[in-house]
This record gives structure tokens, C-alpha cells and sequence, in this order.
């Protein structure tokens, strides 16, 4: 049998415990009474039971912990450290269930926890590509713009998980499908810096809109503004999910700088393409007024997005 021996009551040892933000239930359980006996006494000797206070006290202790919290991070992620969403929630010195919580609008610069497209075997996408280009396309080159438009999105891998996976004349190939687009050497001229800051600007873009970051929204965002295209960029970081680690540190660091705009190469001035190049096009163009702008793009090796940047209105 074990029995249990429980305190004399003292007061003042009781209200000490109590003001050092021990709970009642604990004191209690040490001298033996409830709970609600511990509470009278506070509340007869003291009037108060310092719950207010203390909790107070107690949310105080937790918005300073997560924000010490906030910088540590801040500052591994501006080294260069890829930080996980595991990582910061069971990192913190007080509990939380979500990364919003400690990182606030900082939470996107986390590593990104998804892998979907690594589920899709070469086997499963050469098999999308081929059935969308005998169904739909053929005879003519399967291009990604065609095949995106034709497939079955319930059926067939979507052209930005094939594009994160490899350069699209290389997946045409291992279908055994001709490819809409011509294999660019020149990619080899993107400096990564150049390659890196688009990716930059595009992050910084999406933070200001609400956008997810993605590769598929890059894609669009460089026809938009110019950039490189996704091969352009994965030749030089070999996936996007290793130049999105590479620039976050960058973006993050002028976004606790309080940036306004992140801007990009061409805006900046220091552009991946040189003026006498930009000029070799133009003339280019003016001695080939037949060709499309796709076929400018295959012939010179440059994106097509590129191309129309600089030499249309």
C-alpha cells in the first residue's frame, strides 16, 4: 500500500509557487486539497489568484520566444540553409501546429514539402505523350502547348511535371514522338547569377501576389516579362525545386528589408543577352520576315518568350 504525504499548508510558500506561474492543480496536488482550495486561499490572504496576470505574463513569454524564433530562422535561410516545415514547427521553444505561426508572411520561403511529380515513372509519362500525340497531334510535332491543350487531365501528366522532370525535346524523345521544339545549345550562355536573379524577381512577384511560387507559374510569368524559360533556368540549376532553394535567401533577404520592387535583369541592366546580340536579331529578323517567331526561336536557340521580349512592341 503507498501512502502519500502531503504538505502543511504555508501561505506564503503557496502564493510564491503560485506568482512563479505554477498552476494551481500542482500546488494542490503537494499539499494534498483541491484545486479549489488552493483558489480560496489565494483569493481570502491575497484577493487574487494572479490569473490574469499570468497568462498575461505567459503570452508575452510566447510571442517573444517565436519571434527570437523568427529571426533565428530568417537568418539560416538568408545563409542559405533550406529550411523544412518540420523543422520549424517542432524547432519551436513553444508549441505550434503551422509554419504561418512562427514565419508569417515569411511561410513561403520554406522548402517546398511536395514532391508530386517524382510519382510519375518515365514509363507513365512517355505513355501520356504518346497516346495525346497519336490521338490528337499527329502527324505533327508534338509541342507542349499542344499537348497540354489535348490530354486527358484525369489521364496524363500535366506538361509542367513532364518540364520539371526534363527538357521537353528529351521527353519527346523517350516517347518515340517527334518534338515541337528545336534542343537549344545556347542555354549554356545563361549565367547562373542572371538565371538565379530571374528566378529572384519571379519569387519576389509572387510574394507581393499571392502567388504560389510554382514552376508552372514561372512559366507563364517569364513569357510575360521576358525571362528564360523553365529549360533555360533548369540547365542551369537542373530542377526547379534547386533554383527556387537557390534564390529564396535573396528574395528573403529584401523582403525584411522592407523592398518595394524586385527588379528583374532587364530592368536592372544586367540582362542575360548583351545589346549586340539583341541587334544581331533584329537583323536577323528583318532579313527573314517569313519566319514565325517559333521558327526564329529554333533557328537562333533562344526562347521564343525571349525573342518576342525584345523584338515585338
Amino acid at each position: 500500500m503507498t501512502t502519500t504525504t502531503s504538505l502543511p499548508l504555508d501561505i506564503e510558500e503557496i502564493a510564491r509557487r503560485r506568482r512563479s506561474t505554477e498552476s494551481m492543480a500542482s500546488i494542490a496536488k503537494d499539499y494534498g486539497v483541491t484545486r479549489e482550495r488552493i483558489r480560496q486561499i489565494l483569493v481570502a490572504e491575497y484577493g487574487t489568484t494572479w490569473s490574469d496576470e499570468l497568462s498575461a505574463e505567459a503570452a508575452s513569454e510566447r510571442e517573444n520566444s517565436l519571434a527570437s524564433w523568427k529571426a533565428e530562422l530568417l537568418d539560416q535561410i538568408e545563409s542559405g540553409v533550406a529550411i523544412t516545415r518540420d523543422y520549424v514547427v517542432e524547432g519551436s521553444p513553444t508549441p505550434v501546429s503551422t509554419v504561418e505561426e512562427v514565419l508569417g508572411e515569411f511561410s513561403w520561403a520554406v522548402a517546398f514539402p511536395q514532391k508530386s511529380h517524382s510519382r510519375y515513372s518515365d514509363d507513365e509519362i512517355a505513355k501520356s505523350m504518346k497516346r495525346v500525340w497519336s490521338k490528337h497531334v499527329k502527324p505533327d510535332p508534338l509541342t507542349r502547348e499542344a499537348y497540354d491543350k489535348a490530354r486527358d487531365p484525369e489521364v496524363d501528366v500535366s506538361g509542367a511535371r513532364i518540364a520539371q522532370r526534363m527538357p521537353w525535346s528529351d521527353a519527346c524523345e523517350m516517347a518515340g514522338v517527334p518534338a515541337g521544339t528545336a534542343r537549344r545549345s545556347t542555354y549554356d550562355r545563361l549565367p547562373t547569377e542572371v538565371a538565379l536573379e530571374w528566378v529572384a524577381a519571379f519569387l519576389a512577384w509572387s510574394v507581393t501576389h499571392e502567388g504560389r511560387g510554382s514552376a508552372a507559374e514561372y512559366d507563364r510569368w517569364s513569357r510575360e516579362h521576358g525571362g528564360p524559360s523553365m529549360g533555360g533556368v533548369r540547365a542551369v540549376a537542373k530542377s526547379w525545386n534547386e533554383a527556387r532553394a537557390l534564390a529564396v535567401p535573396r528574395v528573403v533577404k529584401w523582403q525584411r528589408a522592407g523592398g518595394k520592387k524586385y527588379p528583374t535583369p532587364a530592368e536592372s541592366g544586367t540582362n542575360q543577352y548583351p545589346k549586340a546580340d539583341v541587334a544581331a536579331w533584329h537583323e536577323f529578323r528583318a532579313k527573314h520576315p517569313e519566319m514565325s517567331m517559333r521558327e526564329m526561336s529554333e533557328a537562333l536557340g533562344v526562347a521564343e518568350s525571349t525573342l518576342r521580349y525584345h523584338l515585338e512592341p
